[in-house]
C-alpha cells in the first residue's frame, strides 16, 4: 500500500500501522476540513486508506468522511457501535476496525483496503490475487516446556520428512531467539536470520522477506535464529503472527521451532498455529512440564486442536514409559522416537537422521509425526473447506460490519 493516513489515531493503532507498514503510514491530528484537506493535498502521493481513529469523535469522522471522501480511495473508522454503520456508508466509509485491535485486524483492514483499491482502479496486482486465492497454508509450531528433549530434532527432521513429499512447500523458522540450532542442525550458514524477517521491510514486502530464507539443496527452505543471543531483545512478539501469516500465503508447510517454555514469541507463533507438536524426554519433570503447558494453553483458549504428544529419546526399561508418562500428561503420546546414535551423529555433522540414516528406528518414529499431522490436519480441511485453523474457545470482538 503506497500510504495510509491516520487522522486521530491512538498509540497503539499508530504503533501497529508502523509495524506493518513503517515510513508509509502518516498521522494527522485532529483539525478542520479546511486543514485536513490543505495536508491531504500536499503529501507527496494520493493516500489508499485514510482511517479516523479512536481519538476522533463519530460525528466529527463522519462529517470530515464527506468531505474527505474524494481525496482517498479507501475511508475507514475505528468503532464498535454496529448502529453507526448507515450514517458511515452514506458518508463514504467502507471499512472499519473494532477499537484496541490486535495487529493481524489492523492486518486484515490494510488487506482489504488494497483489494477495495484493486477493484475500484480496476489494476489486479496480479501476484497477490494468486495469493489470496490459495489456501493458506498450515502452521505447525514444534514445542517443549523444557529444554534439552530433541525439540529441534524434531522440527528439522518434520520439515525433511514434509519436504520428501511436497519439495518447495515447507519452511522452517526458528524462534528460538536467544540460542536456537536449526541452522546447526541442517548445517548451513545463517546469512539472515529471523531478526531480518521480522523487520519493517520483510512486513511491508514478501519479496524482500523471500530474500531472507535460505534454500536447503533438500527441498525446503530455512530462516535460522540470530547468532547473537541479544539480538532478541530488539524482537517484537507482536510481529510474529504477521511474519508467520505471510510464510503460510506461500508455503503449504510452515514448521516453527520455539525457545523451551510459554515466553511471549512462543505465544505468539501458538495463537497461530493450526498444529501443535510438544515434545517430551522420558523423565518426570519434562513430563510434568507438558501436563502444565498443556493445561495453560487450554486455559488461554489457545490450544490447536491438532496437538500431538511426542515422547523423544526413549530407552527400553530406563525412564518414565510412554504409558506413565500419558497418565502424567492427561493425552495420550502419539509417537515415541527411540534413542539413537544415528541422530546424534547427524545433528553433529549437521544432516538430519531422515536424510543420514532413513531406516533407523529414529527416523521411522519421526517420519511418523509427519504423516499422522498430515492425515489429522487434511481430516480437517476436508470437514472445514479450507485450512484447518486453531480452534478457540474464547469469544472474539466481531469486526463491525
Amino acid at each position: 500500500m503506497s500510504r495510509v493516513v491516520l487522522i486521530g489515531a491512538d498509540t497503539l493503532l499508530e504503533h501497529q500501522a508502523r509495524i506493518l507498514l513503517g515510513d508509509e503510514v502518516v498521522t494527522l491530528a485532529p483539525a478542520s476540513s479546511d486543514v485536513l484537506v490543505t495536508r491531504l493535498i500536499w503529501l507527496d502521493r494520493r493516500p489508499e486508506l485514510i482511517v479516523f481513529g479512536p481519538m476522533m469523535p463519530t460525528q466529527l469522522s463522519l462529517t470530515l468522511a464527506r468531505t474527505l471522501r474524494d481525496l482517498a480511495d479507501v475511508l475507514a473508522l475505528v468503532s464498535d457501535d454496529p448502529e453507526i454503520v448507515p450514517a458511515a456508508s452514506a458518508a463514504g466509509i467502507t471499512e472499519y476496525l473494532g477499537h484496541d485491535p490486535e495487529l493481524e485486524h489492523v492486518d486484515a483492514l490494510f488487506d482489504a483496503a488494497r483489494e477495495r483499491v484493486a477493484r475500484v482502479r480496476g489494476v489486479a496486482d496480479s501476484r497477490r490475487a494468486d495469493q489470496t486465492r490459495r489456501t493458506p497454508g498450515r502452521i505447525v509450531v514444534v514445542a517443549s516446556p523444557k529444554g534439552g528433549v530433541g525439540k529441534t530434532t524434531v522440527a528439522v527432521n518434520l520439515a525433511v520428512g514434509l519436504a520428501e513429499a511436497e519439495p518447495s512447500q515447507v519452511v522452517i523458522v526458528d524462534l528460538d531467539l536467544q540460542f536456537g540450532d536449526v541452522a546447526t542442525l541442517l548445517g548451513i550458514p545463517p546469512r539472515h536470520s529471523t531478526v531480518d524477517a521480522l523487520s519493517k521491510a520483510a512486513a511491508r514486502d514478501e519479496f524482500v522477506l523471500g530474500t531472507f530464507l535460505h534454500e536447503h539443496a533438500d527441498g525446503f527452505f530455512v530462516l535460522p535464529a540470530p547468532e547473537s543471543p541479544s539480538a532478541a531483545d530488539r524482537i517484537d512478539p507482536k510481529r510474529v503472527g504477521h511474519l508467520l501469516r505471510q510464510l503460510a500465503a506461500r508455503f503449504r508447510h510452515v514448521i516453527v521451532d520455539t525457545s523451551p517454555g510459554l515466553g511471549e514469541v512462543a505465544l505468539a507463533a501458538i495463537e497461530q498455529a493450526s498444529a501443535l507438536v510438544t515434545v517430551v524426554g522420558p523423565d518426570a519433570t519434562s513430563v510434568r512440564g507438558a501436563r502444565k503447558s498443556l493445561e495453560t494453553l487450554r486455559e488461554l483458549h489457545l490450544l490447536p486442536a491438532s496437538s500431538p504428544v511426542v515422547m523423544n529419546n526413549v530407552e527400553p526399561r530406563s525412564g518414565m514409559s510412554p504409558v506413565d508418562a500419558a497418565a502424567v500428561i492427561g493425552v495420550p503420546v502419539d509417537v515415541v522416537v527411540p534413542r539413537s546414535r544415528a541422530v546424534l551423529r547427524g545433528g553433529n555433522l549437521g544432516i538430519p537422521v531422515l536424510l543420514s540414516t532413513p531406516r533407523d528406528a529414529a527416523s521411522r518414529a519421526l517420519r511418523e509425526v509427519g504423516r499422522r499431522l498430515d492425515e489429522n490436519l487434511s481430516r480437517r480441511e476436508s470437514r472445514d473447506g479450507g485450512r484447518a485453523v486453531p480452534r478457540r474457545n474464547a469469544p472474539t470482538k466481531e469486526k463491525v460490519s
